[in-house]
């Protein structure tokens, strides 16, 4: 319940605090016009945190049979990233075969728990995904150049409910994580999640 409120509530509104910080940015310098743009984003964004959020109250998890484009999801996350921090995000996807909705959830949830960590803590520059099928094991890796932290102190003190959510969801869907981060040279979070067999 932990990870859904927060993948829900806790990153969706500090997403729109992210994209409120913007506005104002541009608002003060007189850039009317890109202000408006992210408070069209945002006002499209409420109503999908909205839908979540009513999704968690009524099931208390994250699983649909319905299908969606996990591609298009990425990239449609990917902007939204984008035009919240301002920084540059290079996408790669090499996935040929349709993935399970399970997957394609968590995975989703994965890359923007990540996303919304670099935008929080990372003060990076630059952001790289890549997602990858080869022998069936799907790859996933979010990287980025930013300033990094002690993994240890962060993950084993049970305080991060991001990279605890992460894990966790990993786990659910068979999968293994590894993050690796180091002070000033960036963070990468590195996911093997095998497909067959997956449901």
């Amino acid at each position: 319940m932990a990870r859904d409120l927060h993948d829900t509530l806790a990153q969706g509104l500090a997403g729109l605090k992210m994209q409120l910080e913007a506005t104002n940015v541009h608002l003060t310098k007189g850039n009317d016009k890109k202000a408006q743009e992210i408070v069209v984003q945002s006002m499209k964004r409420v109503s999908e945190l909205l839908a979540d959020a009513r999704l968690t109250i009524d099931n208390l998890r994250l699983h649909t049979k319905e299908e969606y484009d996990f591609q298009q999801s990425i990239i449609e996350e990917v902007q939204y990233f984008t035009a919240a921090t301002g920084l540059e995000c290079h996408f790669e996807f090499r996935v040929m075969q349709q993935l399970s909705s399970t997957i394609s959830e968590h995975s989703l949830r994965v890359i923007s728990e990540c996303l919304s960590n670099i935008a929080r803590h990372a003060k990076a520059t630059n952001v790289w995904i890549r997602i990858e099928e080869k022998e069936k094991v799907l790859f996933v890796s979010v990287k980025d150049d930013g300033i990094g932290f002690n993994t240890d102190m962060k993950i084993n003190n049970g305080s991060h409910y991001g990279l605890l959510g992460i894990q966790e969801r990993v786990r659910i869907i068979g999968g293994k994580v590894d993050i690796d981060s180091e002070e000033n040279k960036g963070t990468n979070v590195q996911i093997n999640i095998p497909l067959q067999g997956a449901e």
